[in-house]
């Protein structure tokens, strides 16, 4: 600890530590200090250290207090302070994942425009945080982005990084999330808690047609400060290119953009490397259910239906392939498209993992399934039927009895059906095809009745 004593430059306190204590800390040029000024912690802050000023021999460091912290600590011109002065030491961890639990450390890249990336990692209320910064040229007081070191891995997780690959800018001076589903703002923000992003950090902007009235306008707006206790201003802008009205979250951070995208394209990149946990499984389950609400395209046509991805860049194509391939899910790409093969266990997963939940796109891939010629025939020859013979299945459905052994011999290779002697019964993966199914046209029954 050091006295310093406090001078105005303009409308601004500053005071200057000394060569003598720097050279003490064995600090240099572009080392990062952290300062706690009167013990007071929760008012740290960081600085660098400068070059030598052309006028002077010895190197020394002149900054500026925080308007912030210079009120609620009363400093006043001529003050002496008592300040904390420690060097930073940048942390970084090689492990992505301990146990199911995400490490932020090991994702933050260590540089930004040629500027290195500095870490400074503390504990609060037995949680680590991270704090993470970088400044340019002589570097004032670093502007900090605060993360929490751990988060769990889960499908939520997923869906969190789903959406921002479908619905985020990837690369510019905000972070930011674009959709018309509020219910997909609230999941985004609730899980963006979980890195100890707060919700009053966000920003919003509605974007609008001209052509739609100002009532329904009005209307959408007091539903967004409603449901999300907006109490700042909510910007609005024209674009006549939209049918309906579509609203971005965003914090200005171009710091906090570069370190979100970064960690998707690496927790990406590890789940279309392997799923060898349950809780990956689960993350890219929701990683690509939200990609696919973001950027799918679902195309009935009668039984059958064409689900496409649009995605124009080639390695988050490459890796979305394959963890559609890792989930059992066949695909192919043109161009920039992503298309799924609709057979039936692509069918029966988008139903059982409720894919497209609260869009349009639900009610047109549960009634293509349930219209699909094989899944019907599949499943009126499996409900209400505890053992099968190819003589009963034959005589029941007017089949040859050599089409319905076959039959048989099919679904026990495909695992719906077990036999023994000539008697077959359905597995758990049989009865489990019933329920999905029973599920399904349960849901397009309440689906139909929505206005």
């Amino acid at each position: 600890m050091c006295q310093v004593k406090v001078t105005k430059d303009g409308c601004k306190l500053r005071f200057t530590i000394s060569a003598k204590i720097i050279r003490e800390m064995n600090a240099i040029y572009g080392d990062y200090l952290k300062i706690i000024i009167n013990g007071r912690e929760d008012l740290k802050y960081y600085i660098k250290i400068p070059n030598i000023c052309p006028s002077r021999t010895n190197l020394q460091t002149r900054r500026d207090i925080p308007k912030n912290t210079a009120k609620i600590l009363e400093i006043k011109n001529g003050d002496m302070v008592n300040v904390d002065l420690s060097l930073v030491n940048n942390y970084r961890s090689e492990n992505l994942i301990v146990d199911n639990m995400l490490d932020i450390l090991a994702t933050i890249p260590r540089y930004e425009r040629d500027c290195p990336i500095m870490i400074d990692l503390e504990e609060e209320n037995g949680e680590e945080f991270c704090n993470v910064w970088y400044c340019s040229g002589q570097g004032g007081n670093a502007k900090l982005v605060r993360l929490k070191r751990y988060v769990k891995i889960d499908r939520q997780l997923g869906e969190f990084f789903g959406l921002m690959q479908a619905e985020s800018r990837k690369n510019g001076p905000k972070f930011d999330f674009t959709n018309n589903l509020l219910l997909e703002h609230e999941l985004f923000m609730n899980i963006g808690k979980r890195f100890g992003i707060s919700k009053t950090l966000w920003n919003y902007q509605l974007f609008f047609n001209s052509d739609m009235d100002n009532d329904g306008l009005s209307k959408d707006i007091n539903k967004i400060k409603k449901m999300f206790n907006v109490s700042k201003k909510i910007i609005l802008t024209e674009n006549n290119l939209l049918n309906k009205v579509a609203l971005t979250i965003y914090i200005d951070s171009n710091l906090l953009a570069v370190i979100m995208i970064n960690l998707m394209k690496i927790l990406r990149r590890r789940v279309a490397d392997s799923l060898d946990a349950d809780f990956l499984k689960d993350f890219a389950v929701g990683f690509v259910s939200k990609d696919l609400l973001g950027d799918g395209t679902v195309v009935s046509r009668g039984g059958e239906a064409d689900i496409t991805i649009s995605e124009q860049d080639l390695c988050s194509q490459e890796d979305i392939v394959k963890i559609f391939g890792n989930l059992g899910i066949r695909t192919s790409t043109y161009k920039n498209r992503i298309l799924l093969k609709t057979d039936l266990n692509t069918y029966l997963w988008f139903i059982e993992n409720k894919i497209f939940e609260g869009h349009k796109n639900r009610e047109k891939i549960v009634k293509s399934i349930l219209s699909n010629y094989y899944v019907k025939s599949l499943y009126d020859r499996f409900n209400g039927h505890d053992f099968y013979t190819a003589k009963d299945l034959s005589e029941k459905f007017k089949l040859k009895k050599s089409t319905a052994y076959m039959f048989l011999l099919r679904n026990k290779r495909r695992g719906f059906l077990e036999n023994k002697d000539s008697c077959f019964t359905l597995t758990n993966k049989g009865q489990e095809f019933i329920k999905i199914i029973n599920e399904a046209k349960i849901e397009v029954t309440n689906l139909c009745k929505l206005p």
